[in-house]
């Protein structure tokens, strides 16, 4: 699903709520919820997209418009899989959280406690074509920095598919900070990839068996996974 479209599924969520919030008076109270998105489909802003009203008791809408599949123009259904891209993002804090509150680890924490490789970090300076100059940070960055997107980490010059956490973070831990820690707010994909490579410390198990087994089954999320069975 193209990025423009996932930011648009985002969108209706938040539509759907709002139309719940204001109570519509017609006999199905949600009826425009589909109409609404489906306006968006026919102007082509997006493919399609599934929205669900609930309260803590029940579902009170489920719809979907649009198609999951352009080319063979495939109908959206309301259970398609969806790629969920930096919603994983909350998860790896939510996975941070549940070893805080097992009292594994505390947010404050310097992340060089887990990662050796964080140790004595430079933040960039003033820069030219020619030289770069370095500063020491100020600070060690924590795992708070980490979960709020204000370490100063860059992010990656090069990656390789095949590469594992562990490999991801040695790369990072190599180049200099953006900005000193705390100062700045700056959106970081490596940041929270380095909070994966914590939670398979500070487990034991891979980044993924601990979402599957400590977060997706107790949850009963049994679409969502790292690895799409042909199934």
């Amino acid at each position: 699903m193209p990025a423009k479209t996932r930011n648009n599924f985002a969108f209706t969520i938040l539509l759907a709520a709002l139309l719940f919030s204001n109570g519509a008076l017609a006999a199905d109270p949600f009826a425009a919820v589909p109409e609404a998105l489906q306006q968006l489909v026919n102007s082509n802003e997006i493919s399609g997209a599934v929205a669900l009203v609930a309260t803590k008791d029940r579902v009170l809408h489920l719809s979907a418009v649009g198609e999951s599949d352009l080319a063979t123009r495939r109908k959206l259904k309301p259970d398609d899989i969806f790629w969920i891209a930096s919603m994983s993002k909350p998860m790896t804090s939510v996975a941070v959280a549940m070893l805080a509150d097992d009292g594994k680890l505390s947010f404050d924490d310097p992340v060089e406690k887990y990662l050796p490789e964080f140790r004595d970090l430079w933040v960039a300076g003033e820069q030219t074509a020619q030289q770069r100059m370095l500063m020491k940070a100020a600070r060690p960055i924590t795992l708070r920095d980490l979960m709020t997107h204000t370490s100063g980490l860059g992010e990656y010059r090069v990656t390789d598919p095949h590469w594992t956490l562990a490999a991801m973070v040695k790369v990072l831990a190599r180049e200099p900070l953006r900005f000193q820690p705390g100062t700045r707010w700056s959106y970081s994909t490596a940041g929270m990839d380095t909070l994966g490579r914590v939670v398979e410390v500070v487990s034991g198990m891979s980044y993924d068996k601990f979402l599957q087994t400590c977060l997706f089954d107790p949850l009963g999320m049994k679409d969502t996974t790292f690895w799409i069975s042909p199934a």
